[in-house]
Parts: C-alpha cells; sequence; structure tokens
C-alpha cells in the first residue's frame, strides 16, 4: 500500500496511512458519469434532484451540499412559475444544470 502513496514531504496522513496494518485498509474506486441532458420527464411532472440528477464523488461531502443547491433552484423557479409546471421545470433545469454542471467540473479538476 505505501509504494501506491504519493510523496507527500510533512503530512501527517500519509505517516498513520503508512502506520496502519494494510489489513485494515481498503481502496474504494470512485466512480462518475456524464452529466444528464434533461432532468425533467417530457411532461414536467417528476425532476430530480440531488444524487439522482448528477453524481457527485462522496469524499467531500458534494451530495448533501449539491441536493441542498437543487432544492433551492426548484423553490426559486416554483415561486417564479407556479401554476405553469412546464416553465418550472424549464426554469429549474436552466438554473440548476447550469450550477451542478460547474460544481461537477470543479470537482473533478
Amino acid at each position: 500500500m505505501s509504494a501506491r502513496l504519493p510523496v507527500a514531504h510533512g503530512l501527517w496522513c500519509v505517516q498513520v496511512v503508512q502506520e496502519t496494518d494494510e489489513s485494515a485498509i481498503y481502496e474504494r474506486g470512485m466512480l462518475d458519469r456524464l452529466p444528464l441532458d434533461s432532468w425533467s420527464t417530457a411532461s414536467s411532472r417528476v425532476v430530480l434532484l440531488g444524487d439522482a440528477a448528477h453524481a457527485m464523488y462522496a469524499g467531500p461531502g458534494q451530495g448533501a451540499r449539491t441536493a441542498f443547491e437543487d432544492a433551492h433552484q426548484l423553490l426559486t423557479a416554483l415561486n417564479a412559475a407556479w401554476p405553469d409546471v412546464a416553465e418550472v421545470a424549464r426554469r429549474y433545469e436552466v438554473c440548476a444544470c447550469a450550477v451542478q454542471s460547474a460544481n461537477g467540473e470543479a470537482s473533478q479538476a
């Protein structure tokens, strides 16, 4: 395991990993997916938010944060366009997709 660690001078976490018995360490692969083209059904009666709409890496705790951001964008769209459900879905997708696509790209950099 220690042979796979990057060289990191002065980082206490590297020493902790190196001193931990290898049988107590497991490696978890992180998978990603391409962004969806749409976060709503054709009828605009169902929209996706949070992890259903976009995959985020678990490590930095982005999943919950992005779900709250999505919910905020959906509420903003509801306040602006209700009762026009199709317009609510359109506004939500325009705002939330742009924000989350930027967040996803930044998390992969």
